[in-house]
């Protein structure tokens, strides 16, 4: 996955850090909807600053879940634990405090990581 981000990242590294965060989050997703069932993402938390919505495990084995990427601000980023109810409820909150958009996505997927058990 490493060398796939820095071809990607090199070419983008000329736009704007939230820029590259959002097209990087894009081709995340779009890899990632092959996996996933419509079902499964019509279910995801979404908003104008959630950058990436991955199915993720709950709290409990029955839950679906969701790992996010926000933007809180320009170039300020949380990831966010969303287990879906009735309606969505943000669970828990990580701060990305990372100053490119290579590290905050790793930021993300060691979150996924721990989340899955890895």
């Amino acid at each position: 996955m490493g060398q796939i981000l820095d071809e990607i990242l090199a070419e983008i590294k000329s736009k704007p850090f939230d820029q590259q965060v959002i097209e990087l989050c894009e081709m995340i997703m779009n890899q990632e909807k092959e996996e996933i069932t419509e079902e499964v993402l019509k279910m995801a938390p979404d908003g104008p600053n959630i950058m990436l919505a991955l199915p993720c495990p709950g709290m409990l084995k029955n839950d679906v879940a969701f790992l996010t990427l926000e933007r809180e601000m320009s170039e300020s980023y949380i990831v966010g634990h969303w287990l879906i109810k009735e309606r969505p409820v943000r669970a828990k909150v990580w701060e990305v405090k990372e100053v490119n958009s290579k590290r905050v996505l790793r930021r993300y997927a060691s979150i996924l990581k721990y989340l899955k058990g890895e």
